[in-house]
């Protein structure tokens, strides 16, 4: 988690998910943020793209009611699926 600036100059928090060899930036810019990981951890810069897989789930673009743009897993997950996604990144913000 980092703080940040958008283009409009709001401030906002970025956020980069790792995960073994999965790696997910949430940011104005995504590919700014996973080239300075690239720093410190090798990254495949020739893959950097939209997601369209994250921790083994599909997963795509929606536009909320609110037009909010937002990313969601295609298939809903089991409750012990969403246990453990939500055990995976509290540990991690807990690390931070």
């Amino acid at each position: 988690m980092h703080k940040s600036r958008k283009s409009d100059n709001s401030e906002y928090y970025e956020y980069t998910l790792l995960y073994v060899d999965d790696c997910l930036a949430i940011s104005e810019c995504p590919k700014n943020a996973v080239l300075q990981l690239d720093k410190y951890f090798k990254m495949q810069l020739d893959l950097i793209a939209p997601p369209d897989i994250y921790l083994d789930r599909k997963v795509k673009k929606i536009r909320l009611p609110n037009m909010v743009e937002a990313w969601t897993f295609i298939s809903s997950p089991s409750a012990q699926e969403v246990s453990q996604m939500l055990g995976y990144i509290s540990m991690t913000l807990t690390a931070l």
